[in-house]
């Protein structure tokens, strides 16, 4: 299994600190993207890493990733570790 999978995500979403951990680099992001835009940089890449690459890394790709596009911003997402992004 990964952090695609529903088991996967609600043992991860049972641990209070992934929700904060998550608003932390949503604010980050939320900072940081604008100034980015207003300097002319043509992108951003945001990597998220953990041991295997397969649970919370996944997990919080796929938050963020769904965070910034509702956002409107373009996101391309790779799970380095899985055989597919999305």
């Amino acid at each position: 299994m990964s952090g695609l999978d529903k088991a996967v995500t609600d043992y991860i979403d049972e641990d209070p600190r992934a929700e904060t951990f998550l608003k932390h680099i949503q604010n980050l992001l939320t900072f940081a993207v604008p100034c980015y835009q207003e300097e002319g940089k043509a992108y951003l890449t945001v990597a998220i890493g953990c041991t295997g690459g397969q649970h919370r890394s996944v997990y919080f790709g796929e938050r963020i990733t769904t965070f910034l596009k509702g956002l409107n911003y373009w996101v391309t997402l790779t799970h380095r570790e899985l055989a597919y992004g999305s």
